[in-house]
């Protein structure tokens, strides 16, 4: 495959083939472009499904007959697209947001800033666009098959600091909401399905299972 892939997805109702991305786009000099190919799994030449110009495609996500993606033309400037492979049409969706992850019909997406800060974390129905905001100051998520791991945080802060927060779980489309952690202060430093670790006001590291 090419270098300078980003993360893809296989036909999920097919399990043959895969898509991936090789941008030679430049933010400062505005040129370059990047290309969309397709490849079976079981090898062969990889054949370019879609070419953007003058953009940078920062995530890639098949459902249905549709690729939906995250075009970039300034380094804080995502907006998201559908592009169909059936009529070769491609739609805006969103703008100021990026697809991070998804399962089956339903994405995780950001609402991002310009800035180093918490973020807006959401899940959006793919089919009917519905989104469900899941906490207005995040700063770490983790999917787990149909699950969403996350932090909710009580206030903005930059990333990095130390603010209040605690770890949530949600279905991946943003039902079956669940605390799991009483408020913990500190700088969040790292999540999985079973525990969450961070340092605490006195600068010691914890970890809370759940």
């Amino acid at each position: 495959m090419e270098k300078n892939c980003i993360w893809s997805s296989y036909f999920y109702h097919e399990w043959k083939n895969v898509y991936y991305v090789k941008n030679t786009y430049d933010y400062n000099k505005k040129t370059g472009n990047s290309k969309i190919y397709c490849v079976s799994v079981n090898g062969g030449n990889a054949k370019v499904v879609k070419t953007i110009s003058k953009a940078r495609i920062d995530s890639i996500y098949r459902y249905g007959d549709k690729l939906y993606l995250t075009v970039c033309k300034e380094k804080f400037d995502s907006t998201m697209y559908t592009y169909s492979l059936t009529t070769k049409k491609t739609k805006k969706i969103k703008d100021s947001c990026m697809i991070v992850d998804a399962y089956k019909r339903n994405a995780i997406t950001l609402d991002e800033s310009p800035t180093k800060n918490t973020y807006v974390v959401k899940t959006m129905d793919l089919i009917t666009g519905k989104e469900t905001r899941l906490a207005e100051n995040c700063s770490g998520f983790l999917r787990v098959g149909k699950y969403i791991y996350y932090t909710s945080y009580t206030r903005y802060i930059r990333l990095g600091s130390q603010g209040t927060f605690v770890v949530k779980r949600a279905n991946i489309d943003g039902s079956g909401v669940k605390t799991l952690t009483p408020q913990l202060t500190g700088v969040f430093q790292d999540m999985n399905s079973h525990s969450v670790t961070y340092t605490d006001s006195n600068g010691i590291k914890q970890i809370i299972r759940y």
